[in-house]
């Protein structure tokens, strides 16, 4: 599986939560400062973001591509789809939508692609 990106998905708030809303995931707020890219891992479970300010990029080892994501944006990734988070140059804002509500830190933990 691949990283789905969906451009110009949402205008406001209410439309990013009524999407959650029928997927039936729990939404988080994320907020990221500038940081370095991370090695290309996957995790257990599906996740969605919702850009609302600054601009962040993936990378997706499937097409081998880098995915500029930015206001207004939604991304999927699905479970066991390696892939990584790219060098962030400033501040993003984002709702993260997860399968199950716990500490964002188990639910988005690192796995290496040789546990796949």
């Amino acid at each position: 599986m691949s990283i789905e990106i969906q451009r110009g998905f949402f205008k406001t708030k209410a439309d990013v939560l009524n999407d959650i809303k029928q997927t039936g995931f729990w939404p988080t707020t994320n907020f990221s400062r500038p940081k370095p890219t991370v090695p290309v891992h996957w995790h257990s479970v599906d996740v969605q973001g919702y850009i609302f300010e600054g601009e962040a990029k993936l990378f997706d080892d499937i097409s081998n591509q880098e995915l500029r994501i930015g206001p207004g944006d939604k991304f999927t990734v699905c479970a066991r789809t390696l892939h990584a988070e790219c060098e962030a140059e400033g501040d993003v804002l984002m709702i993260l939508a997860l399968p199950e509500p716990g500490p964002l830190e188990k639910l988005l933990e690192q796995h290496t692609p040789e546990e796949l």
